[in-house]
């Protein structure tokens, strides 16, 4: 009688439960280990019902803050009974606020929280906060909008991690930092501004920057500037190296300033007559500036400009 071979099926059975052990382990390990627990990305609700989620359970409260925080964790949060949740109740990865003493701390489980594709106004209403940190978490990558982000906060000093943003994706950065009048230093330089940036308007239009180098950014699609600079403390920029071809209003860029060196080497007006004129009134009055560009453009900003020393280049 021919004997059966139980051996396969055998090997097969114990296979199959070393599996489903290591499988379980896994799943403990997982719960048991914060690293793991912190892999995806958590969305953030729109600028406006962030702001509004904010001021209906904070009242006005939340307003009077020095700081705000992102962190990566949401024990604190969930234990606390002020706390308000950001996210929508589905979510699989909530983000909790809590206000302590004086600070907004954003807290997130995850490595990071997703922004909407218009970020626009997001943090505008905090005039009174000092520094906003570990804004590294925020994930910058979607957004094609940061219009007005942080304007009107008057008493911002510091943004931390800006440097680390991805903006290849924004078109509209108008407004972006109007009215900061105490943020003296953006560490923003080697951002990667790409051909899809369209809109300059009003950026840091009452800022306090003193000094920026943006030569590395990509103006090639920009279609407005006015007022970029207006009444700002701005006192060097370089922009040099500029495509400008396609911008359609020079407005007041750099007007009701006291910059002392501006490079605009590279930079071309294109034909159109009422860019031409816009351009004229890029910089006005009688003030002591040291100007870099060519001769093109010295003959279009120097109309309403007096006192400037010029330095010409191809």
């Amino acid at each position: 009688m021919k004997k059966f071979n139980f051996m396969p099926f055998i090997m097969a059975i114990l296979l199959t439960s070393m599996s489903i052990f290591i499988t379980s382990c896994d799943k403990d390990d997982d719960e048991n280990t914060p690293s793991k627990t912190t892999q995806k990305s958590s969305p953030l609700i729109e600028s406006k019902s962030f702001q509004n989620k904010l001021e209906g359970k904070y009242s006005k409260s939340v307003f009077e803050i020095k700081y705000i925080k992102f962190e990566n964790h949401t024990k604190e949060a969930e234990s606390d009974r002020f706390t308000t949740r950001l996210s929508s109740e589905d979510s699989e990865t909530p983000i909790f606020s809590i206000i302590s003493d004086d600070t907004l701390k954003i807290c997130t489980p995850t490595d990071s929280i997703i922004l909407p594709e218009k970020c626009d106004y997001l943090f505008s209403k905090f005039e009174k906060v000092e520094e906003i940190l570990n804004t590294k978490i925020l994930n910058i990558s979607k957004v094609t909008s940061l219009e007005g982000m942080f304007s009107t906060c008057k008493s911002l000093t510091k943004i931390e991690d800006i440097e680390t943003w991805n903006v290849e994706n924004v078109e509209y950065f108008s407004g972006m930092f109007y009215a900061c009048t105490k943020l003296q230093n953006i560490n923003i330089e080697n951002w990667k501004v790409s051909n899809k940036a369209k809109k300059f308007d009003y950026m840091f239009s009452q800022c306090g920057v003193e000094k920026l180098n943006l030569e590395k950014w990509n103006t090639e699609s920009v279609e407005t500037m006015e007022n970029m600079f207006y009444i700002s403390k701005i006192k060097t920029f370089s922009g040099k190296g500029w495509n400008t071809l396609k911008c359609n209003n020079f407005t007041n860029i750099f007007d009701k300033t006291t910059i002392e060196e501006l490079d605009l080497t590279n930079w071309k007006i294109n034909d159109n007559e009422e860019t031409q004129e816009s351009a004229k009134s890029m910089i006005s009055g009688s003030q002591s500036i040291h100007i870099t560009c060519s001769k093109e453009i010295q003959s279009i900003i120097k109309v309403y400009l007096a006192g400037a020393t010029w330095t010409l280049v191809d």
